[in-house]
C-alpha cells in the first residue's frame, strides 16, 4: 500500500478516536462548559486528522507498523520451498517461523541428502502448487493503486465543493441589491464600532436567500432577506454575523470542508463537521447573549423565529454562516437562550485543562510514519574485513524447525537457537544423555511446564539422543534445541492420527508420525498426496523415501509434467539419476524441467 496513504488512513484512525472520545463526553460538557469551548476543541481533532506529527512510539503507529511487520514476516515464513534462512532469529513469544520445515516437518533443505547419503544442496525457490500466488499479486497490486481510489475521491468532492460555492456566490451577487438606506448605515456603523470591528464590511439585500448571512473568506459581505427589518432584529441580525466575522467563522468552516475532503472515506469526519457548524452557531449565540440582560436575551430570540419565516427558499451554501440553520437547531438555539448564564471560574479553569488532555490524547493516538532509514557511516576498507567477520561469528547462523515422535508424545523442536536469541526463553533445563554429555534445552513459554514432568523428559531425552546421532554430520548439529510444543498422544492409534492430521492440513505432526507407519501405508499416503496436488506433504516425506521410490515418483511427475513435484524430488536423487533425467529432459526438449535439473550441477 502506498505510503502516503497508510498515513492519511492511520490519521484517520488516530482522528476517530479522538471524535467519538467528544462525542461520548457531549452529555458531560452539554451545560458545564462554554459553547466556545465546545466550538474550538474540535480544531484538536482536525489538527490530529490533518498533521501527521506524532512522538515516535505511539497508538495508531505502532499497529499499522505490526499490521506492516506481519505480511511481509508470514510470506517469508511460509514461502514454499523457501530455504534455510541466515540470521533468522526466532521470535520469543511464538512459535518460530523461518523455512520450509515448519511446512513440511521435515529436515531443513540445506540439510537433505539421498538415500546414499553422497551429496547434499540447497534447493531453489520452486513454483507454487496453486494459483494462491497470482491471486496475491492481484491484491498487492489493488492495494498499491488503491491511493489512487482514494486520491480521485479528494479531487472530485474538493472540485465539486468549491463550484456549488462559487456558484451559489454568483446567484447572490446577482440578485443582490446595496442598502442605501442612511439610517440603516448608522446603525450598522454603531454596531461595528461597538464589536470593535473598524474595517468596512458591504451589506446587500436578496430577497431570494433563505436568511441573512455572512459570506466570503478575503472580502466578506453580510446579506440580508430584506432591509425592512425592525429595529431589534436588524441590530441583533447584524451582531450575530459581525461575530462571526471577527472570529474567522469562514475560514473554520473551509479548514472542515477541506478535511471532510482528505477523510472522505470516514463516516465520523462528516459527522464532525455537523458538530462543528452546530457548534458555531450555539457559540455564536453565547457571544452575543454575554452582553445582554434578560429582556435582551428575549428579544435575541425572538429575532431567530422571525428569521425562520424571512426571505427565500434557496439553500445557503455549506461554506457560509447563516442566522438560520434549520428547525432542528433552532429549538437548541432558544433552548440555550433561555438556560444562559456566565461561565463561572471553575469553567475557566476546566476549559484549558480539558483541551491539554485532548492534546495528549491526540498525540498519545498518533499517526503512522515509515521507519527512517538510519544513517550508516560508510567503513573503511580496512575494517571491511573485520566488520564481515565479526557479524559471521556474532550473528550468522542457521535454524530448522520440524516434528517428531517419541512414544507416547509429539514434540516440535527448533534446532539451533543463537545465543543472542536463546536469551528470549527462560525456561531451560540440562538434559544428561547416555553418554554423559550434557545439552541444554529451552522451552518456548507454552510448554515451559512440560520439563517438570518425568514422563515428558525421559521420553524427550531419547529424542535428543537420536537427533543428535542423525544430525552428527549435519550442516545444523543440535547444539540449542528449543522445545516449541508438547502433545500427549497416548495410546492413540497411529494410523487414524494419520488420516485425521491429513484431512485437517496438520503437516507437521503428519511428518512426525509418518516415519513410524507401516511400509504399505506410508506408499498409500505418498500416492494419495501425490494425486491431492498437497506438495508441501509430499516434500515433508520425501527423505523418508529409499531410491527406488524416488525414481519412481520422479519418473510420475516427469511425464505428468508436474514440475513442482518433480523440483522437489531432484534435490533426493542421486548422481546417477540426475545426470539421467538431464540427458532425458534434453533430449525431449523439456526446457523447464532441464532448468531444475541443470542448477543441481550448479550446487555441487
Amino acid at each position: 500500500m502506498n505510503e502516503f496513504l497508510k498515513v492519511v488512513l492511520s490519521l484517520s484512525c488516530s482522528g476517530s478516536l479522538l471524535i467519538c472520545l467528544l462525542f461520548l463526553c457531549q452529555p458531560i460538557f452539554k451545560g458545564r462548559l462554554s459553547r466556545r469551548f465546545q466550538y474550538y476543541i474540535w480544531l484538536i481533532v482536525i489538527a490530529r486528522l490533518l498533521l501527521p506529527f506524532a512522538p515516535q512510539s505511539n497508538l495508531t503507529g505502532n499497529l499499522f507498523r505490526r499490521m506492516e511487520a506481519g505480511p511481509a514476516l508470514t510470506d517469508r515464513a511460509l514461502q514454499p520451498g523457501s530455504a534455510v534462512l541466515t540470521d533468522n532469529t526466532p521470535h520469543p513469544d511464538s512459535a518460530l517461523l523461518t523455512d520450509n520445515t515448519l511446512q513440511t516437518g521435515g529436515e531443513a533443505p540445506a540439510d537433505r541428502k539421498n538415500a546414499a547419503g553422497n551429496r547434499t544442496g540447497t534447493p531453489d525457490v520452486r513454483p507454487s502448487e496453486s494459483g494462491a500466488p497470482g491471486f496475491k499479486n492481484i491484491l498487492t497490486g489493488t492495494l498499491q493503486n488503491l491511493w489512487f481510489v482514494w486520491l480521485l475521491g479528494v479531487v472530485a468532492l474538493l472540485i465539486r465543493k468549491i463550484t456549488v460555492y462559487q456558484s451559489f456566490v454568483k446567484y447572490i451577487q446577482a440578485g443582490q441589491t446595496e442598502i442605501t438606506d442612511f439610517v440603516l448605515w448608522e446603525r450598522f456603523g454603531r454596531i461595528m464600532e461597538q464589536t470593535g470591528i473598524k474595517t468596512s464590511i458591504p451589506v446587500y439585500t436578496n430577497s431570494l436567500i433563505a436568511s441573512p448571512l455572512l459570506i466570503g473568506i478575503f472580502r466578506p459581505c453580510i446579506y440580508l432577506p430584506t432591509a425592512d427589518l425592525p429595529e431589534p432584529d436588524f441590530e441583533y441580525t447584524i451582531r450575530h454575523e459581525l461575530i462571526h466575522y471577527k472570529r474567522r467563522d469562514m475560514l473554520y468552516k473551509w479548514l472542515a470542508q477541506f478535511t471532510v475532503c482528505i477523510h472522505w472515506f470516514n463516516p465520523l469526519v462528516h459527522l464532525m463537521c455537523r458538530e462543528i457548524n452546530r457548534s458555531c452557531e450555539l457559540s455564536c449565540d453565547e457571544a452575543v447573549l454575554r452582553n445582554l440582560d434578560a429582556q435582551e436575551r428575549r428579544a435575541y430570540g425572538d429575532t431567530l423565529l422571525n428569521a425562520a419565516y424571512t426571505g427565500g427558499s434557496y439553500n445557503n451554501s455549506a461554506s457560509s454562516v447563516t442566522l438560520y440553520e434549520g428547525p432542528e437547531l433552532l429549538k437548541e438555539r432558544l433552548e440555550s437562550i433561555m438556560k444562559f448564564k456566565k461561565s463561572t471560574r471553575l469553567t475557566l479553569i476546566a476549559s484549558p485543562v480539558l483541551a491539554f488532555a485532548l492534546c495528549a490524547a491526540s498525540a498519545a493516538a498518533g499517526a503512522y510514519a515509515a521507519a527512517p532509514a538510519p544513517e550508516t557511516p560508510v567503513p573503511s576498507e580496512a575494517t571491511i574485513g573485520e566488520k564481515i567477520e565479526q557479524i559471521k561469528q556474532e550473528y550468522t547462523f542457521s535454524y530448522s524447525q520440524a516434528g517428531y515422535y517419541q512414544a507416547p508424545y509429539l514434540f516440535e523442536i527448533g534446532r539451533n537457537l543463537s545465543e543472542q536469541s536463546a536469551e528470549f526463553y527462560p525456561d531451560q533445563t540440562t538434559v544428561t544423555l547416555s553418554d554423559n554429555t550434557t545439552i541444554v534445552v529451552y522451552f518456548d513459554k507454552a510448554c515451559g511446564e512440560s520439563k517438570k514432568d518425568k514422563n515428558v523428559m525421559t521420553a524427550l531425552r531419547t529424542l535428543l539422543e537420536t537427533l543428535k546421532k542423525e544430525y552428527a554430520d549435519s550442516a545444523i548439529p543440535l547444539e540449542r534445541p528449543l522445545v516449541v510444543s508438547v502433545q500427549d498422544i497416548g495410546g492413540s492409534d497411529l494410523n487414524q492420527l494419520a488420516e485425521e492430521y491429513y484431512s485437517n492440513g496438520t503437516l507437521t505432526w503428519f511428518a512426525a508420525i509418518y516415519p513410524a507407519l507401516d511400509k504399505e501405508l506410508q506408499e498409500m499416503y505418498c500416492e494419495k498426496m501425490y494425486a491431492d496436488g498437497k506438495l508441501a506433504f509430499f516434500s515433508s516425506v520425501l527423505e523418508k523415501m529409499d531410491d527406488e521410490t524416488l525414481n519412481l515418483y520422479a519418473e510420475k511427475s516427469y511425464y505428468d509434467n508436474k514440475i513442482n513435484f518433480f523440483s522437489i524430488i531432484v534435490d533426493f536423487l542421486n548422481e546417477e539419476a540426475v545426470q539421467y533425467w538431464t540427458a532425458k529432459s534434453s533430449q525431449d526438449h523439456k526446457i523447464n524441467f532441464l532448468s531444475v535439473l541443470v542448477s543441481q550441477f550448479e550446487k555441487d
